[in-house]
């Protein structure tokens, strides 16, 4: 590393990606860049993970030109943790500009499809104009950063493809087996008479698509047999949400529904440790991989669970043999009645913190 005190800037509200990156960059002090309205959930996760005293500022996006020209005199290592996704506004703009001028060490990419995909044809239209821009933008900071990281090898496919010329494109899942929250509860061992199911994700009627998962449990399960933890957030004023919540009960003992955006991750990590698999029922039609992100791999890999996921998403990692394909009811219903209901802990992938930075911060470029 050039020198202490990196400066990290976080243009979603992916607050559980920081910890792992301040981990691997093994920095006693680092400044974090945020939108103000996310920084009490940003200071909770630190503190979850007893790494609050590492932050050395925690400030709004919109005070970080300064601190960017400060860095890039002073050689400082620049981070930013999740890519911009939407159009930019004047502020923001400068800010990527800078960063571009700069030579970001680190850009974390989580949806191509969202970030990638702008217009580069000029019209005479002020939204036109400014997706331009962006695109523009977007493309110079991309082929300027030194290191690219996404969290799937389809992903870096797709992006190798589109950039063949960028020398350097990482997968890295944003999650380790070896960085958890210090503030969880005290485990609970997942019950030895019920298999505990864990349905990763918010509630989401786009994304994902539930009935394959719903028709194998009332089709190879009593009710009284499975338990499923929802781990994501519910807005129960929604009557998708409620219907979901109606039909899972039906079936099987439902239980955690908590408020979308009110999950701590030491919340996350008590509720997934209560499971003996994770189920990610996500939709075939939003082109998951190479197009749009999901922490499915990432989460199974910090609780140390085996992951079913549905036969053509395009998630892959290395290794892969903690993840196994359902394509109909009957092949998931195998899958779950094979679940054993101890020794269910998978000791692969250990992608450790000591791994991380080896793949990270190995053969940094100039």
């Amino acid at each position: 590393m050039k020198d202490s005190g990196p400066l990290v800037f976080e243009f979603g509200p992916h607050h559980h990606v920081i910890p792992p990156i301040v981990k691997v960059l093994n920095s006693t002090s680092l400044s974090l860049f945020c939108q103000e309205q996310w920084h009490s959930i940003f200071a909770r996760t630190m503190s979850d993970y007893g790494l609050a005293h590492r932050i050395k500022r925690l400030e709004s996006l919109g005070n970080s030109v300064y601190s960017i020209i400060v860095a890039k005199a002073k050689k400082k290592t620049i981070v930013i943790s999740s890519a911009p996704e939407r159009l930019f506004g004047a502020r923001e703009i400068v800010q990527l500009t800078l960063l571009a001028i700069c030579r970001v060490d680190f850009l974390f990419i989580r949806n191509p499809i969202g970030w990638m995909y702008r217009r580069t044809s000029y019209k005479v239209n002020r939204v036109r104009s400014i997706e331009f821009i962006s695109g523009l933008i977007s493309r110079i900071l991309f082929l300027r950063s030194k290191k690219i990281v996404v969290e799937h090898e389809s992903q870096k496919t797709f992006l190798m493809d589109q950039f063949s010329s960028h020398p350097l494109i990482l997968s890295w899942p944003n999650r380790l087996s070896d960085v958890h929250p210090i503030t969880a509860k005290p485990l609970a061992n997942p019950s030895t008479s019920k298999l505990t199911i864990g349905m990763l994700g918010n509630l989401n009627h786009d994304k994902r698509d539930y009935s394959v998962f719903l028709q194998c449990l009332s089709d190879y399960f009593s009710k009284s047999e499975v338990i499923v933890i929802v781990l994501g957030g519910v807005r129960l004023v929604r009557g998708f949400h409620r219907e979901m919540i109606e039909k899972f009960s039906r079936v099987s003992t439902l239980e955690t529904c908590l408020p979308q955006d009110s999950w701590s991750e030491s919340d996350f990590f008590y509720q997934g440790s209560r499971c003996h698999v994770l189920v990610s029922p996500l939709s075939l039609t939003w082109g998951f991989g190479s197009l749009w992100s999901s922490g499915s791999i990432a989460d199974a890999i910090f609780l140390k669970r085996r992951l079913l996921l549905p036969e053509g998403i395009g998630l892959e990692c290395q290794p892969s043999s903690f993840v196994n394909y359902y394509r109909d009811v009957e092949s998931l219903g195998r899958l779950l009645k094979a679940t054993p209901l101890s020794d269910f802990e998978i000791s692969q992938p250990q992608f450790t913190s000591h791994i991380g930075s080896q793949l990270l911060l190995s053969n940094q470029q100039t």
